[in-house]
Formats: structure tokens, C-alpha cells, sequence
């Protein structure tokens, strides 16, 4: 604490035996300025708190019980404080080199209906907020494979584009056993990996 104030006086006012001497302080020689920006990033950290829980809040209450109609975020305070802030700005993309600027077209579905089905998708995904307006330095590659008789689910090819060569990310994992157990009970059959 002396790289902030140090003790500039020791006095008593009243100048009697009993009392306790009070103390006067006076910024360090830097002491404002380690002290400022001590609040600007406790209240940049609250800031990013409560931004991303007012994002993941607003999605969840513009939900319904079938479908995530505003999208979601994860509830970064729910999980163990050492993982807190990285589940809450995401995991990092560690680039093993340039990612390769790939800009061809996406080509048109396979029928006018298979077309028109994935610019719903699309329209989901830019509705929910997950991909913005914006600068575009690379696209990425998607496709539709059936999802029943009636719909189309979108695959986003990260290969084609060689996003997924240059790119390198670590698994997302469970910080620990007890969050895994909570989808546990009586009913769940399990596997070790090695038997």
C-alpha cells in the first residue's frame, strides 16, 4: 500500500493522553494514478459482467420452452469463478498462421425450395445476433443436408474455406466432475472410454 499513500503526519488534535493520534495521509509519488486505474478495471470487469449477463438474460426471457427464439449466451456466473470470465468472453482461436482469405460465392441450394430453406437459417442466425453487419475479410463455406422430409439443417464447413487448418482451439472442457453428474441419475447408462 506505500506505492499509493504513505504517512504524511502523525498528530493528535485534541492533545490529551487517552485519545488515539490520528493519521494523515498524501498520495505516493504515483499513488492517484495506481489507484485510478485499480477502479477502472474493477469497474471494466463489472461493466463486462453485467453486459454479458444482461445479453444472456434478455435471450433467455425472449425465449419459450421449445426454441431459443433470441438466441442464447452462456450464464458465465454460474459456473466456477476461475472459469467465470473466460466462459464469459469465450474460449480464445489460436491461429497457427494467416487464416487463408477465401471469398468465393456461396453457391446457390440444389432446388429453389432447398434455397429458400437456408436463407431462413441464415435469417435465424443474423436475427439472433451471432453474425452482424460488418467488414468481411473471409467467408466461410456452408452447405444443407435434410433434417426430415420438410427441413434443412445448415453445416458450416470450416475446411473447404482452410479456416480449420490454420486455427487452433482448445476443447471446452467441464471444470468439473460434479457439473457432469447433475445430467446423471438412475437411468443414465455410462462407458469408460478404456473398457
Amino acid at each position: 500500500m506505500d506505492h499509493v499513500v504513505g504517512l504524511a503526519q502523525m498528530y493528535n488534535p485534541q492533545g490529551g493522553e487517552d485519545e488515539e493520534p490520528c493519521c494523515r495521509y498524501q498520495w505516493a509519488l504515483r499513488g492517484r494514478a495506481v489507484y485510478c486505474a485499480w477502479w477502472e478495471d474493477r469497474d471494466a470487469r463489472h461493466y463486462k459482467d453485467l453486459e454479458r449477463a444482461r445479453d444472456a438474460l434478455s435471450r433467455l426471457a425472449n425465449s419459450d420452452w421449445w426454441e431459443w427464439s433470441d438466441g442464447s449466451a452462456p450464464a458465465h456466473w454460474k459456473w466456477p469463478e476461475w472459469y467465470q470470465e473466460i466462459i464469459r468472453d469465450g474460449l480464445p482461436v489460436w491461429f497457427k498462421e494467416a487464416p487463408k482469405q477465401w471469398t468465393r460465392p456461396q453457391p446457390a441450394g440444389r432446388t429453389p425450395e432447398e434455397h429458400d430453406q437456408m436463407r431462413v437459417k441464415l435469417g435465424k442466425v443474423r436475427d439472433r445476433g451471432y453474425v452482424t453487419e460488418g467488414q468481411v475479410d473471409a467467408l466461410i463455406s456452408f452447405f444443407a443436408v435434410p433434417k426430415g422430409t420438410e427441413d434443412v439443417r445448415m453445416v458450416y464447413d470450416g475446411t473447404r474455406s482452410g479456416l480449420n487448418d490454420s486455427i487452433w482451439v482448445p476443447r471446452l472442457p467441464l471444470p468439473t466432475v460434479n457439473i457432469m453428474l447433475r445430467a446423471v441419475d438412475e437411468n443414465t447408462f455410462g462407458l469408460h472410454p478404456s473398457g
